[in-house]
């Protein structure tokens, strides 16, 4: 048994005399000395055994002087291996040598008839050093196992180490990846601070600009921004401040040339470890040849190649935005629909070509004769063209009309002439497809009247 370190009064102690008389003045000795819990056995057979003696913090064992059979028993046992102290009661003479004995394993031994004061001393004593002997071991215990976790948090942090540092070297590959392919980018990449100056651009910026990157950082973003949009880029990234990104904001940058370049932006914020604002990463995408493209595309469905005036389509969208303005704005609003007179027979006998080029004639004189800006020439289908005249009554739209008939006649086109129908916005209605009947049933009037007439709805 392991004895607590409170105090002795836990301790169990085993006596083994073969003396009644002996043993009766040894139990009552100790029981009214120490009060320890005490078991009291008349011969060693049935007890000399580790996982018996173990129970026990002390021992008191007989060893007769006829015979050394408790010393061989000690000797078998090994004392050395378990954690109890163990004190030979010796009738002298005996057999065995006093130094056989201590060889044997035991802490002391007292010579019997027992003197009560010194076993008192040696009870003492021996509880004593085992107590201080347990407490040496749970510190030594203590020790290794500090010395244990020591070193598997050692090779812990070995394994650790040596993972870090392949994660480091990873990063490192990945951070210089990412460079070369940040300063290889096609797009500009700035690092703008919170106060709006450029900390790092790549160098596509050279190509681009015209500056080169030393000539850009430091300096505040709006030096490179058109004028036109210095706030409209100051909001956005305000913008970038409160809702961390923005995405494809089109703006103006002046070269060093003083030309332009198209720019799509997109950024986001940009914070230090704390989570605390420090400024933006902008991605500018030159789009100068895209909206070059799309302006290209977008004439293309709007406007007729064969006399370059607006085709149909645009004529339906623009027409609904002019009467919803002179509706808004009370001024009046005219359309003129002309349809070529002969036009049929003239390309039945000359050809498609030569009718090609009458349409395109036509297309130049209404181009000619419109207010530039103002007057919005369509080529309605056919043979049919449509002009919407904003700010115009069917007064003076009648004498626009008259106006394209003398052009037309300069044309010397033969017995190609001019139908042309005038209807007006009324100021009420937004119908357009009452306006572009009225003038067209004008248009037949002219027609019906032998044509290259003007008549007004």
């Amino acid at each position: 048994m392991v004895l607590g370190m409170d105090s002795f009064k836990k301790a169990h102690i085993l006596l083994i005399d073969s003396d009644p008389e002996s043993r009766k003045s040894i139990q009552n000795f100790l029981q009214k000395e120490f009060g320890f819990p005490l078991t009291v056995l008349s011969s060693i057979n049935d007890c000399f055994y580790p996982q018996k003696l173990n129970k026990y913090n002390l021992v008191f064992v007989e060893v007769k002087s006829s015979e050394c059979r408790s010393i061989h028993l000690l000797k078998k046992i090994d004392l050395s291996q378990i954690e109890v102290i163990v004190i030979p009661l010796i009738s002298q003479p005996i057999s065995c040598s006093f130094e056989e004995l201590i060889q044997s394993g035991v802490y002391d031994y007292i010579i019997k008839p027992v003197n009560f004061p010194e076993m008192k001393i040696k009870v003492l004593k021996a509880l004593r050093e085992q107590k201080l002997f347990h407490q040496l071991k749970q510190k030594i215990n203590h020790l290794e196992n500090l010395a244990q976790s020591i070193l598997e948090n050692h090779d812990e942090l070995e394994a650790r180490t040596a993972e870090m540092n392949v994660e480091r070297e990873i990063l490192r590959s990945q951070v210089d990846g990412y460079s070369q392919m940040l300063e290889n980018a096609v797009d500009i990449i700035f690092s703008i601070d919170g106060e709006g100056r450029i900390e790092s651009v790549n160098k596509i910026i050279s190509k681009l600009s015209g500056y080169t990157q030393e000539e850009i950082l430091g300096k505040n973003i709006s030096c490179f921004i058109h004028q036109d949009y210095i706030s409209y880029v100051q909001d956005a990234l305000k913008e970038v401040f409160h809702k961390g990104v923005i995405k494809k904001i089109e703006l103006v940058l002046t070269t060093k040339t003083n030309n332009v370049l198209l720019v799509e932006m997109n950024a986001v914020s940009r914070f230090d470890y704390l989570g605390n604002f420090i400024g933006t990463w902008a991605i500018l995408r030159d789009i100068t040849e895209r909206k070059r493209l799309e302006e290209e595309l977008k004439q293309l469905s709007i406007i007729d190649s064969l006399t370059q005036l607006h085709n149909k389509r645009y004529f339906l969208e623009t027409l609904e935005k002019e009467i919803y303005r002179a509706l808004r704005q009370k001024y009046p609003l005219s359309l003129i629909m002309i349809d070529l007179d002969g036009f049929k027979l003239y390309n039945d006998i000359h050809g498609h070509l030569a009718g090609d080029r009458v349409l395109a004639k036509v297309g130049d004189m209404l181009r000619c004769q419109c207010r530039i800006g103002v007057d919005i020439p369509c080529r309605y289908g056919g043979d049919e063209f449509i002009i919407i005249l904003p700010q115009v009554d069917k007064h003076l739209a009648y004498q626009i009309a008259q106006r394209y008939q003398k052009a037309w006649k300069k044309e010397k086109m033969g017995d190609i002439g001019l139908s042309i129908g005038i209807t007006q916005y009324d100021g009420y209605s937004s119908n357009l497809e009452e306006l572009i009947r009225g003038a067209d049933e004008a248009m037949y009037q002219s027609k019906w009247a032998g044509g290259n007439k003007v008549s007004i709805f």
